[in-house]
Protein backbone atom coordinates (compact mmCIF):
# COMPACT_ATOMS: atom_id res chain seq x y z
CA UNK A 1 0.00 0.00 0.00
CA UNK A 2 2.76 1.94 0.76
CA UNK A 3 4.45 1.59 -2.43
CA UNK A 4 0.97 2.71 -4.27
CA UNK A 5 0.67 6.01 -2.40
CA UNK A 6 4.18 6.63 -3.36
CA UNK A 7 3.93 5.91 -6.61
CA UNK A 8 0.64 8.17 -6.17
CA UNK A 9 2.38 11.41 -4.86
CA UNK A 10 4.85 11.16 -7.90
CA UNK A 11 1.80 11.79 -10.06
CA UNK A 12 0.26 14.76 -8.28
CA UNK A 13 -0.05 16.89 -11.48
CA UNK A 14 -1.85 13.93 -12.94
CA UNK A 15 -3.97 13.51 -9.94
CA UNK A 16 -5.26 16.96 -10.00
CA UNK A 17 -5.86 17.34 -13.64
CA UNK A 18 -8.06 13.45 -12.97
CA UNK A 19 -9.83 14.63 -9.55
CA UNK A 20 -10.87 18.18 -11.49
CA UNK A 21 -12.46 15.45 -14.22
CA UNK A 22 -14.04 13.73 -11.69
CA UNK A 23 -15.43 16.54 -10.28
CA UNK A 24 -16.83 17.71 -14.09
CA UNK A 25 -18.48 14.09 -14.54
CA UNK A 26 -19.92 14.52 -11.14
CA UNK A 27 -21.40 17.87 -11.58
CA UNK A 28 -22.73 16.53 -14.91
CA UNK A 29 -24.85 13.29 -13.41
CA UNK A 30 -26.23 15.75 -10.93
CA UNK A 31 -27.30 17.95 -14.10
CA UNK A 32 -28.90 15.05 -15.53
CA UNK A 33 -31.06 13.71 -12.52
CA UNK A 34 -32.06 17.21 -11.26
CA UNK A 35 -32.47 19.61 -14.39
CA UNK A 36 -33.01 16.78 -17.06
CA UNK A 37 -34.39 14.10 -15.42
CA UNK A 38 -32.40 11.57 -17.60
CA UNK A 39 -30.90 9.18 -15.12
CA UNK A 40 -29.90 6.81 -18.06
CA UNK A 41 -27.73 9.85 -19.21
CA UNK A 42 -26.24 10.15 -15.71
CA UNK A 43 -25.80 5.91 -15.07
CA UNK A 44 -23.27 6.46 -18.36
CA UNK A 45 -21.38 8.91 -16.80
CA UNK A 46 -21.54 7.09 -13.74
CA UNK A 47 -19.56 4.50 -15.43
CA UNK A 48 -17.06 7.02 -17.09
CA UNK A 49 -16.15 8.09 -13.98
CA UNK A 50 -14.84 4.90 -13.67
CA UNK A 51 -12.99 4.67 -16.74
CA UNK A 52 -11.30 7.84 -16.85
CA UNK A 53 -9.22 6.36 -13.89
CA UNK A 54 -7.93 3.48 -16.33
CA UNK A 55 -4.88 5.86 -17.13
CA UNK A 56 -3.97 6.80 -13.81
CA UNK A 57 -4.54 2.54 -12.88
CA UNK A 58 -2.25 1.57 -15.82
CA UNK A 59 0.55 3.60 -14.27
CA UNK A 60 0.58 2.32 -10.81
CA UNK A 61 -0.19 -1.01 -11.68
CA UNK A 62 1.82 -1.55 -14.48
CA UNK A 63 4.77 0.41 -13.55
CA UNK A 64 5.01 2.60 -16.50
CA UNK A 65 4.96 6.81 -16.30
CA UNK A 66 3.44 8.43 -19.77
CA UNK A 67 3.94 11.96 -20.28
CA UNK A 68 1.03 14.43 -18.74
CA UNK A 69 -0.26 15.89 -21.91
CA UNK A 70 -0.53 12.31 -23.17
CA UNK A 71 -1.78 11.36 -19.89
CA UNK A 72 -4.86 13.79 -19.90
CA UNK A 73 -5.72 13.26 -23.26
CA UNK A 74 -5.93 9.45 -22.75
CA UNK A 75 -7.97 10.64 -19.88
CA UNK A 76 -10.20 12.95 -21.55
CA UNK A 77 -10.57 10.42 -24.63
CA UNK A 78 -12.09 7.80 -21.78
CA UNK A 79 -14.87 10.10 -21.35
CA UNK A 80 -15.59 10.58 -25.48
CA UNK A 81 -18.25 7.76 -26.10
CA UNK A 82 -20.36 8.94 -23.19
CA UNK A 83 -20.21 12.52 -24.61
CA UNK A 84 -21.19 11.58 -28.28
CA UNK A 85 -24.18 9.16 -27.06
CA UNK A 86 -25.71 12.15 -24.07
CA UNK A 87 -24.22 15.42 -26.21
CA UNK A 88 -25.18 14.37 -29.41
CA UNK A 89 -22.16 14.57 -31.01
CA UNK A 90 -22.25 11.21 -32.90
CA UNK A 91 -25.13 13.22 -34.83
CA UNK A 92 -23.97 16.96 -34.67
CA UNK A 93 -20.35 16.11 -35.46
CA UNK A 94 -20.19 13.39 -38.38
CA UNK A 95 -15.98 13.23 -37.51
CA UNK A 96 -16.78 12.25 -33.79
CA UNK A 97 -16.72 8.74 -34.25
CA UNK A 98 -14.06 8.55 -36.65
CA UNK A 99 -11.50 10.66 -34.06
CA UNK A 100 -12.54 8.42 -31.17
CA UNK A 101 -11.28 5.48 -33.25
CA UNK A 102 -8.28 7.20 -35.01
CA UNK A 103 -7.09 7.89 -31.43
CA UNK A 104 -7.96 4.52 -30.25
CA UNK A 105 -5.75 3.05 -32.79
CA UNK A 106 -2.77 5.36 -31.28
CA UNK A 107 -2.86 4.84 -27.92
CA UNK A 108 -3.53 1.01 -27.67
CA UNK A 109 -0.32 0.81 -30.15
CA UNK A 110 1.31 3.32 -27.90
CA UNK A 111 0.59 1.22 -24.65
CA UNK A 112 1.23 -2.34 -26.25
CA UNK A 113 4.51 -1.51 -28.00
CA UNK A 114 6.38 0.11 -24.60
CA UNK A 115 5.15 -2.78 -22.35
CA UNK A 116 6.71 -5.32 -25.22
CA UNK A 117 10.11 -3.17 -25.23
CA UNK A 118 9.78 -3.48 -21.37
CA UNK A 119 8.51 -7.29 -21.15
CA UNK A 120 11.74 -7.95 -23.86
CA UNK A 121 14.29 -5.34 -23.17
CA UNK A 122 14.48 -5.49 -26.78
CA UNK A 123 15.90 -2.44 -29.04
CA UNK A 124 17.31 -2.25 -32.79
CA UNK A 125 16.23 -5.22 -34.34
CA UNK A 126 12.87 -6.34 -32.00
CA UNK A 127 11.56 -2.32 -32.00
CA UNK A 128 10.29 -3.19 -36.05
CA UNK A 129 8.82 -6.42 -34.35
CA UNK A 130 7.29 -5.14 -31.20
CA UNK A 131 5.99 -2.30 -33.28
CA UNK A 132 4.06 -4.70 -35.46
CA UNK A 133 2.69 -6.65 -33.10
CA UNK A 134 1.17 -3.63 -31.14
CA UNK A 135 -0.46 -2.25 -34.25
CA UNK A 136 -1.80 -6.12 -34.54
CA UNK A 137 -3.30 -5.75 -31.12
CA UNK A 138 -4.61 -2.35 -31.32
CA UNK A 139 -6.56 -3.61 -34.89
CA UNK A 140 -7.76 -6.72 -32.94
CA UNK A 141 -9.41 -4.47 -30.47
CA UNK A 142 -11.14 -2.35 -33.14
CA UNK A 143 -12.62 -5.82 -34.94
CA UNK A 144 -13.55 -6.88 -31.29
CA UNK A 145 -15.30 -3.86 -30.78
CA UNK A 146 -16.82 -3.87 -34.25
CA UNK A 147 -18.36 -7.56 -33.60
CA UNK A 148 -20.02 -5.87 -30.40
CA UNK A 149 -21.82 -3.27 -32.24
CA UNK A 150 -22.84 -5.48 -34.66
CA UNK A 151 -24.00 -7.90 -31.86
CA UNK A 152 -26.16 -5.23 -30.20
CA UNK A 153 -27.29 -4.01 -33.69
CA UNK A 154 -29.07 -7.55 -33.94
CA UNK A 155 -29.67 -8.30 -30.77
CA UNK A 156 -30.89 -5.17 -29.02
CA UNK A 157 -32.18 -3.43 -32.18
CA UNK A 158 -29.41 -0.53 -32.11
CA UNK A 159 -27.56 1.39 -34.59
CA UNK A 160 -24.29 1.13 -33.64
CA UNK A 161 -22.76 0.29 -36.82
CA UNK A 162 -24.54 3.74 -38.56
CA UNK A 163 -26.50 3.27 -41.58
CA UNK A 164 -25.60 5.39 -44.89
CA UNK A 165 -27.45 6.05 -48.34
CA UNK A 166 -25.42 4.72 -51.18
CA UNK A 167 -25.86 5.49 -55.03
CA UNK A 168 -24.73 2.66 -56.71
CA UNK A 169 -24.75 -1.21 -56.45
CA UNK A 170 -22.41 -3.86 -57.56
CA UNK A 171 -24.00 -7.54 -56.34
CA UNK A 172 -23.55 -11.37 -57.54
CA UNK A 173 -27.30 -11.34 -55.58
CA UNK A 174 -28.98 -9.49 -58.33
CA UNK A 175 -27.32 -11.66 -61.23
CA UNK A 176 -29.33 -13.97 -60.81
CA UNK A 177 -27.17 -17.18 -60.08
CA UNK A 178 -25.25 -16.32 -63.04
CA UNK A 179 -22.25 -15.60 -62.09
CA UNK A 180 -22.20 -11.90 -63.06
CA UNK A 181 -21.83 -8.75 -60.88
CA UNK A 182 -24.82 -6.64 -61.70
CA UNK A 183 -24.23 -2.85 -61.23
CA UNK A 184 -27.14 -0.49 -60.39
CA UNK A 185 -26.02 3.04 -60.31
CA UNK A 186 -27.05 6.79 -59.60
CA UNK A 187 -29.74 5.56 -57.43
CA UNK A 188 -31.88 8.25 -56.58
CA UNK A 189 -34.44 7.03 -55.01
CA UNK A 190 -35.69 3.68 -53.15
CA UNK A 191 -39.02 2.99 -51.98
CA UNK A 192 -39.31 0.40 -48.59
CA UNK A 193 -43.15 -0.68 -47.28
CA UNK A 194 -44.12 2.61 -49.22
CA UNK A 195 -41.45 5.04 -48.02
CA UNK A 196 -39.46 6.72 -50.29
CA UNK A 197 -35.63 7.06 -49.39
CA UNK A 198 -33.11 9.20 -50.95
CA UNK A 199 -30.83 6.03 -51.74
CA UNK A 200 -30.37 2.31 -51.04
CA UNK A 201 -29.25 2.11 -47.20
CA UNK A 202 -26.42 0.53 -46.55
CA UNK A 203 -26.44 -1.00 -43.30
CA UNK A 204 -23.48 -0.93 -41.19
CA UNK A 205 -21.15 -2.25 -43.59
CA UNK A 206 -19.57 1.50 -44.49
CA UNK A 207 -19.27 2.54 -40.85
CA UNK A 208 -17.62 -0.49 -39.90
CA UNK A 209 -14.79 -0.82 -42.59
CA UNK A 210 -14.41 3.19 -42.31
CA UNK A 211 -13.85 2.66 -38.47
CA UNK A 212 -11.97 -0.52 -39.12
CA UNK A 213 -9.54 1.61 -41.47
CA UNK A 214 -9.26 4.61 -39.56
CA UNK A 215 -7.95 2.85 -36.75
CA UNK A 216 -5.18 1.19 -38.60
CA UNK A 217 -4.21 5.12 -39.69
CA UNK A 218 -3.83 5.91 -36.16
CA UNK A 219 -1.62 3.01 -35.21
CA UNK A 220 0.44 3.30 -38.32
CA UNK A 221 0.97 6.54 -37.54
CA UNK A 222 2.53 5.35 -33.99
CA UNK A 223 4.37 2.94 -36.31
CA UNK A 224 6.16 5.28 -38.06
CA UNK A 225 7.10 7.57 -34.81
CA UNK A 226 8.55 4.70 -33.78
CA UNK A 227 10.69 3.95 -36.57
CA UNK A 228 11.83 7.33 -36.45
CA UNK A 229 12.19 8.43 -32.75
CA UNK A 230 13.75 4.73 -32.40
CA UNK A 231 12.57 5.44 -28.04
CA UNK A 232 14.61 8.54 -28.07
CA UNK A 233 11.26 10.38 -27.16
CA UNK A 234 9.70 7.93 -25.72
CA UNK A 235 5.72 8.42 -24.68
CA UNK A 236 5.77 6.24 -21.91
CA UNK A 237 8.49 5.90 -19.20
CA UNK A 238 9.26 2.36 -18.24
Amino acid sequence: MKKIMDKIKERKPKLVFLLITEAVLLGIILWYLIAKNRPDHAFKFFITMFLVMIPMALELLLSVTSRLPLFCFATVYACGHTMGSCFGLYLSCPWWDKMLHFVQGGLFTILVYYLLQRLYRSVGAKRLLNLAMAVAFSVLIAVLWEVVEFTADKSLGFDMQKDTYVTEIHSYLLGDNSGDVVTIENINAVSVDGQELPGYVDVGLNDTMHDLIITLVGSFLVFVYGLIDRDKHPLLQL
